[in-house]
């Protein structure tokens, strides 16, 4: 698929891509989750950006210019990537399950592996096809973001990619390389959130639920507050060549809070947690959707619990990103406060106006 080739029913994109001034920004997966947030906020800052997309086109903004393209190659990056001076990688394929095949998921621990030219995955091969281009054309700044507990021995198959794309980009020739690793990213307030639903998922029975055992906290951070962490890692000139940066929420929750708090929104009348060794037994049996499970296939909460991890001294100490204050980012327990009932939700019908 040809990276310049605009979408068909967009013709009014088509237009104004002709005369678009020279770019500063590219996000790859502009249309997913918090690729939508990135562009909006490029846009309310008049930053003219390529937004490239796949599956899905973004949203019509101003100075937003969309280009599909599947990364298959380098050559169908070049194009998009002139006059571009900072890259924003967000795109990935299959979610929190991540896109490594069977054998890679049970295969050697060594991560470098993953790097063979016959064993790269679909995620592995974007990410070198991206860095050779952006090495071709002579892009200056990369922002990925990864996620927290990327490490070569991360049991989720997700986290482990990671940590190979990683190593990708910290082994290539662009000049400033900036990696984010964020914890579990949420939109609280919005019952459809990812998160949320996975949590949603094991409350099915009336009467209780089961609680994952999970020694460390949970710090989720809003999906705006980390869009205005790229866009801070994107815009903020720096004198380092590489920074690595975790990224939190503003607050910590241990797993049965979160838990606690969700029943309380969503479900009148109260619900006996089941904790320990009984909880953790019983959260994958409860979660599972039947007949509409392949539709969650990558929403899991054992990959989201993946996330909350302990920051390591290294990164603890990394230099800000230069986004959002932490102290001023939205806590999950208020966003959670505006969700609308999920029965009143759910009961609410959707007929068309007569």
């Amino acid at each position: 698929m040809n990276s310049q080739r605009m979408n068909s029913n967009s013709a009014n994109h088509h237009d104004r891509s002709k005369h678009r001034p020279s770019p500063t920004v590219m996000v790859t997966g502009s249309s997913g989750f918090i690729g939508q947030r990135v562009i909006r906020q490029f846009s309310a800052r008049s930053t003219s950006t390529i937004a490239t997309y796949y599956h899905r086109l973004p949203e019509a903004l101003p100075q937003v210019f969309p280009v599909c393209t599947d990364m298959a190659s380098p050559e169908l990056l070049l194009a998009p990537l002139r006059n571009v001076h900072t890259v924003i990688h967000l795109a990935w394929e299959g979610g929190l399950a991540g896109s490594l095949r069977t054998h890679q998921q049970t295969g050697s621990d060594d991560v470098r592996e993953l790097l063979l030219p016959d064993r790269m995955s679909k995620n592995l091969s974007m990410m070198a096809n991206l860095i050779s281009a952006m090495e071709k054309v002579g892009n200056q700044r990369i922002v990925f973001v990864s996620a927290m507990g990327a490490s070569r021995h991360a049991e989720t198959p997700f986290l482990r990619e990671k940590y190979a794309a990683e190593l990708l980009l910290l082994n290539s020739r662009i000049k400033e390389k900036i990696i984010l690793r964020p914890s579990i990213v949420s939109e609280a307030e919005n019952p459809d959130d990812r998160f949320l639903r996975a949590v949603l998922r094991t409350m099915k029975m009336p009467l209780l639920y089961p609680v994952p055992r999970w020694p460390v906290p949970l710090c989720p951070i809003h999906v705006d507050d980390m869009a205005r962490e790229i866009v801070g890692a994107a815009e903020n000139l720096r004198d380092e060549s590489t920074i690595v940066g975790e990224v939190c929420g503003s607050e910590s929750y241990p797993v049965d809070e979160i838990f606690r708090m969700t029943a309380d929104k969503f479900f009148a009348g109260q619900k006996l947690a089941l904790k320990g060794w009984i909880g953790n037994i019983l959260t994958p049996l409860f979660e599972r959707e039947g007949k509409n499970e392949a539709q969650y296939r990558f929403h899991r909460l054992r990959h989201f619990l993946a996330l909350a991890q302990m920051p390591t001294a290294t990164l603890a100490s990394a230099a800000s990103s230069g986004g959002a204050d932490s102290g001023k980012r939205a806590s999950f327990s208020e966003s959670l406060q505006i969700a609308p009932p999920l029965q009143k939700r759910e009961a609410t019908p959707t007929t068309a106006p007569a």
